[in-house]
């Protein structure tokens, strides 16, 4: 055996042993099935996480897939360059998201959270919090309105009360500031409030009889002399 020959079988002892040393890292990184396009694939993470859907060329989770946590939850989603776009997140406690996911995997666009009571919000989210839309009560009271990073009612808005009376005006800490209070009887209160949603301030009161009471109230009464127009 010449020189020539003697490094041609050394060159490809070594290639062949380069190759099954990659092919034993890829092993340890992660335990599937493939990552190869055009079927649906399984891919077990070291944190205990797992993904089952479709791949695209680059080997990022791309169309149809579920993505499992550990603690229980899942994603069920259309994906695009390994982020979640649009799904459903099935949550430990039960409840769960339909809609729009941001690159962060957060809530984000058009979407709707239903919780285990009954209760759900329907609207528009970001950075998973959400930013207006209607919220469903499980006692069946309804708020169509704008909600703070703490999922209170804020800003303006309107709360639909089963009875069929209604409270349209400004909010904080989901508390009405002030606004009016329209009674399902035809009366009706124009004016400020206070956190029990009593009437406290200046307001205006005005009867389906036509009476009116103007004047400066606490706790839900008026102060002074009840003056009628």
């Amino acid at each position: 055996m010449d020189a020539n020959e003697k490094r041609r079988i050394f060159k490809e002892m070594k290639a062949q042993r380069q190759n099954r040393q990659n092919e034993e890292v890829r092993e340890d990184n992660t335990s599937s099935v493939g990552t190869s396009p055009g079927s649906i694939q399984t891919v077990q993470f070291g944190d205990g996480n797992k993904y089952v859907g479709y791949f695209d060329f680059k080997g990022d989770f791309s169309g149809k897939g579920t993505y499992y946590f550990s603690n229980g939850e899942r994603i069920e989603a259309m994906w695009k360059a390994g982020k979640p776009i649009i799904g459903t997140w099935h949550y430990a406690s039960g409840a769960r998201y339909e809609g729009y996911f941001d690159e962060k995997w957060k809530r984000s666009g058009q979407g709707t959270i239903h919780s285990t009571n009954g209760a759900k919000i329907e609207g528009v989210w970001k950075a998973g919090k959400p930013i207006h839309g209607i919220y469903h009560y499980a006692n069946g009271n309804i708020y169509i309105g704008y909600l703070d990073k703490d999922w209170k009612k804020t800003g303006h808005g309107t709360v639909y009360f089963t009875d069929g009376a209604k409270i349209e005006g400004m909010w904080k800490a989901s508390n009405p500031v002030h606004g009016t209070y329209y009674y399902a009887n035809g009366d009706r209160y124009e004016g400020d409030f206070d956190k029990d949603w009593n009437f406290s301030g200046l307001g205006t009161f005005y009867s389906a009889d036509g009476k009116i009471i103007e004047g400066m109230w606490f706790k839900g009464e008026y102060q002074g002399c009840a003056e009628t127009k």
